[in-house]
């Protein structure tokens, strides 16, 4: 929980920054990504205004995005409050979930995601929303990231693709775990 207290605290300006920036790409993925891992903690209410708010970035709708910009930072607001309120949402909290999963615990959600994609199982996706929060930030993120993408378009072959990619970074010695 201290970990994505850590992560999307900033989630307002980030996606601020895009929309100024005129990304829509960028806009979109920051919803998209947040409305994943909303839902792996169980802050529906946050994964669903993060997924209208996601549509509306892909169709270029700026009354939608207005409207739901403000309910996704509302309700991101009640959920990084009572993080931090139970004591979860400190840096050493985050960095002893961090800790947690370490190299074995990698290998493990590596193995499942594996077996996983090679089913088509749904599953695939909450595997990668487990993964997302344990790899390094940067490229290994963002190629989970660009996985969970696929999978939401049930595109299994271009997961698989994506997960080789994090495969080969996690092997050849780029820091498994944040």
């Amino acid at each position: 929980m201290g970990k994505f207290l850590v992560s999307y605290a900033s989630f307002e300006q980030d996606f601020i920054a895009a929309q100024q920036g005129e990304d829509a790409e960028t806009s979109a993925r920051l919803a998209h990504t947040l409305k994943g891992v909303a839902a792996n903690i169980g802050a529906e209410a946050v994964a669903d205004t993060a997924s209208t708010l996601e549509i509306g970035c892909r169709n270029d709708s700026a009354a939608v995005i207005s409207g739901q910009f403000s309910a996704v930072v509302e309700a991101l607001t009640v959920v990084l409050d009572s993080i931090e309120q139970a004591g979860l949402g400190t840096q050493e909290a985050a960095s002893a979930e961090t800790k947690n999963a370490g190299t074995a615990e990698i290998g493990e959600m590596l193995a499942k995601l594996r077996q996983a994609l090679e089913e088509c199982s749904t599953e695939s996706a909450h595997i990668a929303g487990d993964l997302l929060q344990s790899v390094a930030p940067g490229a290994q993120k963002s190629t989970v990231e660009t996985l969970i993408e696929h999978l939401d378009s049930y595109d299994f072959d271009q997961a698989m693709v994506e997960f080789s990619t994090l495969q080969e970074m996690i092997l050849s010695g780029d820091s498994p775990a944040v």
